[in-house]
């Protein structure tokens, strides 16, 4: 039986089914060949977003809630996502922050690295996020 680095998998019937023993869980990826397998990562990944209860899934509602700064960062040549979903965050958390990131990918960490880092030290770096961030969660308090 073959289980993806999610612990969704194929029992022996042949049906989608999540395993809650998956070896995902130990932070062994390499046991389920999520990285050396490109057909498990694919197909691992398609019948996830094509299982039924999946369709109806959003985070939209719950990202609504977030009072923290949010930097939101997408590739431009993204090969699986839409810049709409950093948009989306964008217009549903107040202090959102959207990085188009050029000649980038799925792994903005890994295709522009040094920009990445650039842009994450220029958020973390902007006192007028922090001291705002300190002042709400003081408020809450």
């Amino acid at each position: 039986m073959t289980i993806d680095a999610n612990g969704w998998g194929r029992n022996p019937a042949g049906e989608l089914a999540h395993f809650d023993d998956a070896p995902h869980q130990t932070g062994d990826l390499l046991a389920v060949g999520i990285h050396a397998d490109p057909d498990l990562a694919f197909w691992g990944w398609n019948d996830i977003w094509l299982h039924a209860p999946f369709r109806e899934w959003s985070i939209e509602a719950e990202i609504e809630n977030i009072r923290c700064p949010v930097l939101a960062v997408q590739g431009l040549d993204h090969e699986y996502g839409t810049l709409e979903q950093i948009h989306g965050i964008a217009r549903r958390v107040a202090d959102a922050k959207v990085v188009e990131l050029a000649g980038c990918g799925h792994s903005p960490h890994r295709d522009q690295a040094d920009e990445l880092i650039h842009r994450v030290t220029r958020f973390i770096g902007d006192s007028s996020k922090v001291t705002k961030f300190i002042a709400v969660a003081s408020a809450a308090e």
